[in-house]
């Protein structure tokens, strides 16, 4: 199974080196990689334009935009539920698995 490395700068300052698995049915490891780190930053500019939220309120917008994202390519033929729960479940337990640990805080 392929595997995306991915280096996660937590808002607590710490770091975390995640290897996610990537399915079967996922295309290119680089263009997901592409997509997490840009939807990381839209969420970190939105958070700037419109003001602090609080996490749980971005965990369900992010579970909203999940489910619709799997509506669109189930209608398709693409993804089933079932996949779909594979992939986030797959997601999460790569992030239980990681190693977290804190680095440099700061800026030069």
């Amino acid at each position: 199974m392929t595997k995306l490395p991915y280096r996660a700068h937590l808002l607590s300052g710490e770091v975390a080196d995640i290897e996610f698995p990537l399915s079967e049915i996922c295309g290119s490891p680089v263009r997901i990689h592409q997509l997490v780190a840009r939807l990381s930053q839209v969420i970190l500019s939105e958070g700037k334009v419109l003001g602090e939220f609080e996490e749980p309120d971005v965990l369900q917008a992010i579970a909203i935009l999940f489910s619709l994202r799997v509506l669109d390519a189930g209608s398709i033929g693409k993804v089933t539920n079932e996949e779909a729960f594979r992939l986030m479940m797959s997601a999460l337990d790569a992030v239980k698995d990681s190693d977290e640990y804190s680095g440099p805080v700061g800026h030069a």
